[in-house]
């Protein structure tokens, strides 16, 4: 009975409905719609970027927090071939569980990150294995992926493999970190 009056007073309010059938989808709902995780990106600094396109898409951009601007490799006067990567220093440790990849949001493709490789380090020398490996959607739309273990972590290496239409470039809008619940 009191699910029923929830939907009601929340779509008479205007809120979004949420429909769930079980715990862990309401669970990883809040979680994306109420609670964010991300971290505040205020003390980060690119670390370095193997490749970026200065007058288009500096890879600053891809932490500047704002989704109209992006990082894209260069593509003039030589167009470099993968991997590409960028390395970020967050300024200070923190424990994490994941992180999240926007692709270019100006309707260009070029760039869009298929194959991925995501490292961690507590100080920017040591990476070892990659905590997450995979391939991205084909999607205009944000992906979090989430790593088997939360980890603590100051800096963090993003590496794109490869490009969804078989380019030499990558690009991203945002690369956020997921902070754990820990």
């Amino acid at each position: 009975m009191v699910a029923p009056l929830i939907r009601q007073a929340a779509r008479e309010a205007g809120a979004p409905v949420i429909e769930v059938s079980s715990a862990s989808d309401f669970a990883e709902a809040v979680g994306d719609v109420i609670i964010d995780r991300r971290i505040e990106k205020k003390n980060w600094r690119l670390v370095s970027a193997d490749s970026q396109q200065i007058d288009e898409g500096p890879a600053a951009n891809a932490i500047d927090g704002r989704l109209e601007t992006y990082w894209h490799t260069q593509y003039d006067p030589t167009t470099p071939k993968y991997p590409h990567e960028i390395v970020v220093d967050m300024g200070q440790s923190t424990w994490v569980e994941g992180f999240r990849y926007v692709p270019r949001q100006d309707g260009g493709v070029n760039g869009r990150v298929k194959g991925f490789a995501f490292y961690l380090s507590e100080d920017g020398k040591k990476w070892g294995d990659p905590v997450l490996k995979g391939e991205f959607p084909n999607t205009t739309k944000p992906t979090r992926l989430r790593f088997d273990h939360s980890q603590s972590a100051r800096y963090f290496r993003f590496v794109a493999l490869s490009e969804v239409n078989k380019g030499p470039w990558a690009s991203a809008a945002e690369i956020d970190i997921l902070r754990s619940r820990k």
